[in-house]
């Protein structure tokens, strides 16, 4: 998928697990204020085709430095609204872009909902450790 505002977007399936498969979800741009509608439906579109038991977004090529329009995208990685529960979803990120994100979701306090617990990794392998972690703990 490609818009007009310069954003692009994959899926890779990273890991089948026996809770399912680990989902990465990767964007390439220079945010723009329409992006987090864009990317929201992108990652609606990904869950509805793969039904993930987890999501990477990558955002190493995708550069963020202010917007809330963000935040939904992100959100709703974490609702899984088939199982009424939360999916394990890390976000990879480095630089100002890493930097603004965590600034973003701790203004947010989603951190204090319960189960949720976002990170900004620096790597997919890192993210994908976390996954894993999240997912033997839940099973």
């Amino acid at each position: 998928m490609t818009s007009n505002s310069n954003l692009s977007c994959e899926t890779t399936v990273l890991e089948k697990r026996t809770e399912g498969i680990i989902l990465e979800i990767r964007f390439n741009g220079v945010h723009h204020w329409k992006h987090g509608n864009e990317m929201l439906d992108y990652i609606q579109e990904a869950i509805e085709t793969h039904n993930p038991a987890a999501i990477v977004i990558n955002l190493l090529e995708y550069e963020y430095i202010f917007g809330n329009d963000i935040f939904a995208p992100i959100f709703f990685a974490l609702h899984d609204q088939k199982q009424g529960s939360i999916r394990p979803c890390s976000v990879v990120a480095v630089g100002h872009t890493a930097k603004s994100l965590e600034s973003l979701i701790d203004a947010s306090n989603i951190r204090t909902l319960g189960k949720i617990n976002i990170k900004i990794l620096k790597n997919i392998e890192a993210a994908q450790e976390e996954i894993r972690r999240h997912l033997s703990i839940s099973s």
